[in-house]
């Protein structure tokens, strides 16, 4: 293990071979690091979170209790992860990120900068966030999503696999969106409303 200052260990952690823990950095009680992964200065992970192999968490990242990091994952600075929270391997989380409690990411998913998703959100594989989106409580996005900058899925809302969400568009409350539906930029899709497999609206 490669130690730079003062990273503070929680009793009972775990650390693989070939770790980086930057300056500053602190774990909880329990936590597991994986082989060959880095974290950076001033990062906090949650008491007993497990992050996987040859992952890299940036400084200044928040993780909390029980979270389940993959491996390859890349974690940008100042991302806010919450508890209970899980990131399948090969995602990628940009800076500024605030996943909420229990959201779960699937593998290869992409969250971009600055987007916020509330609590219990889960994200299917290869699905991708644009920037400053906004995901509400218990919504659901299916696999290789395309989800564009400033849009907004509010609570409840699920997106069928394959679909695209135009920028700054909205899909309301316990809408549905089908399977390769495609919503273009700045469509507002009403509460309660279903979009149907394969449908373009614009």
């Amino acid at each position: 293990v490669q130690t730079c200052a003062l990273p503070i260990l929680g009793r009972g952690s775990r650390i693989g071979s070939g770790v980086v823990l930057e300056e500053e950095t602190v774990l909880g009680t329990y936590v597991e690091v994986k082989d060959n992964t880095e974290i950076g200065s001033q990062a906090m992970v949650g008491i007993a979170s497990i992050i996987g192999e040859n992952t890299k968490i940036a400084p200044v990242v928040s993780i909390g209790r029980g979270a389940r990091i993959g491996d390859r994952v890349v974690v940008a600075d100042l991302a806010s992860i919450a508890e209970g929270v899980e990131i399948g391997n090969d995602g990628m989380i940009h800076s500024d990120v605030s996943l909420g409690g229990g959201v779960i990411i699937g593998p290869g998913a992409e969250i971009g900068e600055s987007s916020t998703l509330d609590a219990l959100v889960i994200v299917g594989e290869g699905t991708k966030v644009g920037e400053k989106s906004r995901v509400g409580d218990s919504a659901r996005i299916g696999g290789f999503v395309e989800v564009g900058a400033q849009a907004v899925i509010e609570m409840r809302a699920e997106i069928g696999n394959d679909a695209v969400i135009g920028n700054n568009a909205r899909v309301g409350y316990d809408a549905v969106v089908g399977d390769s539906a495609n919503i273009g930029p700045g469509i507002r899709v009403a509460d309660d409303a279903i979009i149907g497999d394969g449908k373009k609206v614009s």
